[in-house]
């Protein structure tokens, strides 16, 4: 096995199919815009299902000027909720490990999972990820805490949340996903729970999550704000994705 090479980088992750790959180019671009130059600080990864396109050309093109990029389609065929999800998530594992094992891919410092209906609500987005994954220690993921629920027990959501990119820890993670994937159980983030809180995990104050949110209104906009939100997952139409265009750029 090669020796892959160590970066301080963290890798960005955007995952999509068909229903959202138009809010996911959306999304990238934004991340674009919001970087002042090409980035130093991270890589950006397209992830998209087998059954949808990949990422538009102009998009990819536009995302390029800012990060290093990679488009990937992912080699898992599951679809539905919640194993379409689960699935895309462990071909994104699986590409990860394979790119560092032959030294494709650097040895990253994180994995942020940005899911299409993740927006930022700060001109530094990727800043305050890398800048607060770097002060934890002996953490497998962080992200927004979901408080147990009718549904049983406390989660750290998987569609905005950094995972540790150790490679022993991403063996062990891709292994576990596919056995969430063999039950059906749920999505992976809520199904390994208990695993991430034994492995270490950590709420992060300036992101949340909400459950399929239907849109979010110009109002809410500078509470939001003012409240330390960095990051809001869950808004599933583009109207965060246009205010924050709006508001930041």
């Amino acid at each position: 096995m090669k020796t892959p090479p160590r970066t301080n980088k963290i890798l960005i992750t955007i995952p999509f199919w068909s229903r959202d790959r138009e809010q996911a180019m959306e999304l990238a671009r934004l991340l674009a815009d919001l970087e002042p130059e090409h980035s130093e600080i991270a890589d950006l990864a397209f992830i998209s299902r087998p059954d949808s396109k990949t990422a538009d050309l102009e998009v990819a093109a536009h995302v390029s000027r800012k990060f290093n990029l990679y488009n990937v389609v992912s080699g898992r065929n599951e679809t539905g909720w919640p194993n379409g999800c689960n699935g895309t998530f462990a071909g994104t594992l699986d590409w990860v490990l394979r790119g560092i094992y032959n030294a494709k891919l650097p040895a990253y410092r994180g994995i942020f999972v940005c899911e299409s209906d993740a927006c930022p609500l700060t001109r530094d987005p990727i800043g305050y990820i890398h800048s607060e994954w770097s002060k934890l220690k002996n953490k497998s993921i962080a992200g927004a805490l979901v408080p147990a629920g009718r549904h049983g027990h406390a989660h750290i959501n998987g569609g905005c949340c950094i995972l540790d990119a150790d490679p022993k820890f991403l063996s062990w993670l891709v292994t576990s996903v596919s056995g969430a994937i063999a039950t059906g159980r749920g999505g992976w983030d809520w199904v390994l729970a208990s695993q991430f809180r034994m492995k270490g995990w950590q709420d992060l104050p300036g992101i949340k999550s909400h459950w399929r949110r239907p849109d979010f209104k110009p109002e809410e906009w500078e509470p939001a704000v003012n409240s330390g939100l960095k990051w809001l997952h869950g808004t599933k139409d583009n109207s965060l994705l246009q205010l924050a265009r709006k508001n930041l750029l």
